[in-house]
């Protein structure tokens, strides 16, 4: 990303001091993020759940491009209004990633993986499907046409998937490799991703509830889901044990179908053509969109406060585990680079001085809270808290990385960037559509929407998603993908993957990347066929066991 360098001399009409300087930049900031919350005032960017940091983020881009019509203004903007918002996303970027497991506990990988194994799997599918394509796209269409380098291949992961967060990070990654415009473009993808995110993902998440493929009906109750390759425990036990049984919807279905035979074929006609209203209706003008703004008496925890305040406050403690996890971090970066300085193979690659720190940050906090559990001695840490602290640095992070883009450099390669953007979301649709009734055990719409938002934006996004879906959280859907992102986050998404291939596309080129990208999806296929189709059949014997000794009621259709 270009940095907005300043001359040495203060240009004329600026403060000239430091201080006055950090006042003027923070402030200009955090209007821009309240103008942000003042435009979700208009209902139909509530609709869409848009953020307000994205807003924001677009404000500021504009105010900054009509300065540069007078270069004069210009000078003045830079020097002392948006000081340092170009390095802000490669910094807090490693606050975000260090805040991701502080506070968490760490569940065993026995439970992890039958509660989240489903949930990797179609995450892996996601995430290796959006290299591979990709990488195809890059190879066969964009080097040969337009000439990019291989490292244009990562735009729509780092971008789409990684969010500003891993594209501001990557920022001096790309540079190190040759190519510093790569930064705007990878942010102008995240953008670009957050926007799809919000305006494709809320649009199908109103379509699945108004057609009845979410679990969650409008008026807070759950009707029973079947699982692809098993019965679901309280269907067996009321359905498939008793022939005289049948579905709730089915019995209404019958009683209204003779009413319905009796009607005339006019009457027919309109009802259908209300009920085509009534899906439009419902899906958008039919949503009662909340304020922003929580009522007084509404207004829920923040967090909790876990050090007594005569001793030292609760915000400060927090920040103190963070610098720990990023300060590991660091400790294993600078190792890192002094095993290449004496490796004269690593040292002509650079393949560790041009590795990012954000990842080791998050590993910091895994060993941070390791360190705890095996020290018997319970964290001083409020995971609330802890998401506030990384979720307000997400928002700064996104204002100012969208604000300073390079427009020139994007504006250059911005047909390529097309081209691979719309590669990878018909990736994401084809999985999201077709793949993901057929591959997950249960509540396929919200397990596969969950990850459509993390992948088109960031994880935010997803659970966003799910929570319109499964606002009382009653599906085992949260548990699932929470337990997926401890198994998958410190590599994919922004992870250790995600920074090594940048490297690797550079040594390697495109056609490597594809093959392990290509091998990888294909893996999980296998995974699939020979392991998780057994996995859900067992569990699913096992609540039937554990539900025929806490009943009474044999489950086994036997």
């Amino acid at each position: 990303m270009r940095s907005l360098q300043s001359s040495t001399e203060p240009p004329q009409g600026s403060s000239g001091k430091t201080t006055m300087r950090f006042v003027s930049s923070f402030f200009l900031i955090c209007f821009f993020l309240w103008l942000g919350l003042q435009v979700r005032r208009i209902k139909i960017f509530r609709v869409f759940s848009l953020p307000a940091s994205v807003t924001a983020g677009f404000i500021g881009l504009i105010f900054i491009q009509l300065c540069k019509l007078n270069e004069d203004v210009y000078a003045v903007v830079a020097y002392d209004w948006i000081v340092g918002w170009s390095k802000l996303p490669s910094i807090l970027i490693n606050v975000v990633f260090a805040t991701l497991f502080l506070g968490k506990k760490l569940p065993t990988w026995k439970q992890a993986w039958r509660e989240g194994g489903p949930q990797v799997m179609y995450g892996q599918f996601i995430a290796w499907g959006n290299w591979s394509v990709s990488c195809l796209i890059t190879g066969a269409i964009l080097i040969p046409v337009f000439g990019v380098s291989p490292l244009f291949a990562s735009m729509y992961a780092v971008g789409f998937e990684g969010g500003h967060g891993t594209a501001g990070g990557l920022a001096d990654t790309y540079t190190a490799l040759g190519e510093p415009d790569y930064g705007d473009i990878a942010l102008t993808s995240a953008t670009i991703g957050i926007l799809m995110g919000c305006l494709v993902g809320v649009t199908l998440v109103n379509w699945g509830v108004a057609t009845g493929r979410v679990a969650m009906h409008q008026d807070g109750t759950v009707h029973e889901v079947t699982r692809k390759e098993t019965p679901d425990i309280e269907k067996s036990t009321a359905g498939e044990n008793n022939p005289d049984s049948q579905d709730v919807g089915e019995v209404q279905d019958k009683e209204q179908e003779p009413a319905i035979r009796n009607e005339p074929r006019t009457e027919d006609l309109e009802e259908d053509q209300g009920r085509k209203e009534s899906l439009c209706h419902k899906m958008f003008a039919g949503r009662n969109v909340p304020a922003d703004i929580y009522e007084v008496d509404e207004r829920p925890d923040g967090g909790k406060q876990t050090v007594r305040q005569d001793a030292l406050e609760t915000l400060a403690l927090h920040l103190i585990y963070i610098a720990f996890s990023c300060f590991f971090g660091y400790i294993i970066l600078r190792l890192l680079w002094l095993i290449e300085a004496n490796v004269p193979a690593l040292e002509e690659t650079k393949l560790f001085t041009s590795f990012p720190l954000f990842p080791w940050c998050m590993i910091g906090g895994l060993f941070v809270m390791w360190v705890h559990e095996k020290c018997g001695s319970e964290a001083p840490i409020d995971p609330l808290m802890m998401e506030r602290i990384g979720g307000s640095a997400m928002e700064f992070l996104i204002v100012s990385a969208i604000a300073v883009i390079n427009t020139e450099a994007v504006a250059a390669n911005i047909a390529p960037l097309v081209i691979i953007i719309l590669g990878g979301m018909s990736w994401n649709f084809f999985l999201f559509f077709y793949v993901a009734k057929r591959i997950l055990p249960d509540f396929h719409f919200e397990r596969a929407i969950v990850e459509l938002g993390q992948s088109f934006g960031t994880t935010s996004t997803g659970l966003l998603l799910l929570r319109m879906c499964d606002p009382d959280k009653e599906t085992p859907v949260w548990a699932s993908f929470g337990y997926k992102q401890m198994m998958t986050e410190p590599f994919m998404g922004g992870g250790i993957w995600t920074t090594v291939s940048l490297q690797l596309l550079s040594i390697i080129g495109v056609w490597g990347v594809f093959g392990i990208a290509t091998s990888a999806v294909l893996f999980w296929t296998a995974m699939y066929f020979c392991y998780f189709r057994k996995l859900y059949g067992n569990i699913a014997a096992e609540d039937g066991d554990a539900l025929s000794e806490k009943s009474g009621v044999d489950v086994s259709g036997q």
